[in-house]
């Protein structure tokens, strides 16, 4: 089975004038996403969508933490036993996390860093003509590590290009009315739904 992943997201910032990577900047913005992904010879197809507004602060020159808050919705057609329906989760968190800026040129940089993310939400399962049941309550860690690409264009405007190249996710799963908790775990180098985010930047 091959499955093929597009996500697209628009990333803002906020720097200061021609300071853009220095100490003490603040940078205020966010990301919004959406992918889509389907299993060839198969009736699975997913979609996923994220909002996740961030603040950042450089502790040092081209040293930037942030902080992030968002919501994310996986929707997932599958079958559920002999049942073709929809599976959404929704689920609510945010994370914090660093990025290093190497300066390639006066007006590009690569940069690299660690995230930890946290969301937590529940899963809905509603089968094609019928209403839907919550299915369990879903936790979610992500431990990643995202390089990406700016590209200064004007000191206001410019692009980014980011790209996850290593991640560690755990979700755990916890029946609606009791049963036992499940957890599925995921390591990916590279992989094919690594996600992608491209974004207009702007400096103030």
């Amino acid at each position: 089975m091959k499955k093929m992943l597009i996500a697209v997201g628009l990333v803002f910032f906020g720097f200061a004038a021609s300071a853009q990577v220095s100490k003490g900047t603040v940078t205020v913005g966010g990301n919004v996403g959406f992918g889509t992904s389907k299993t060839k010879d198969a009736d699975d197809k997913s979609t996923t969508f994220s909002i996740q507004p961030q603040v950042g602060y450089f502790l040092s020159d081209k040293l930037e933490g942030y902080i992030k808050l968002g919501y994310v919705n996986d929707s997932n057609q599958e079958m559920q036993g002999t049942v073709l329906g929809k599976k959404n989760t929704d689920q609510f968190g945010g994370g914090v996390g660093l990025r290093r800026y190497f300066m390639v040129s006066d007006n590009v940089a690569i940069f690299a860093g660690p995230e930890l993310s946290y969301y937590s939400g529940s899963t809905k399962f509603e089968p094609k003509g019928g209403s839907s049941e919550k299915l369990y309550n879903t936790n979610t860690f992500n431990a990643n590590i995202n390089a990406g690409v700016g590209v200064f264009f004007t000191k206001n405007i410019g692009l980014v290009a980011g790209l996850g190249v290593l991640s560690f996710e755990s979700e755990t799963h916890k029946p609606n009315g009791g049963g036992d908790k499940s957890t599925n775990t995921s390591f990916n180098l590279l992989a094919n739904n690594a996600p992608f985010a491209l974004g207009i930047v702007f400096h103030f």
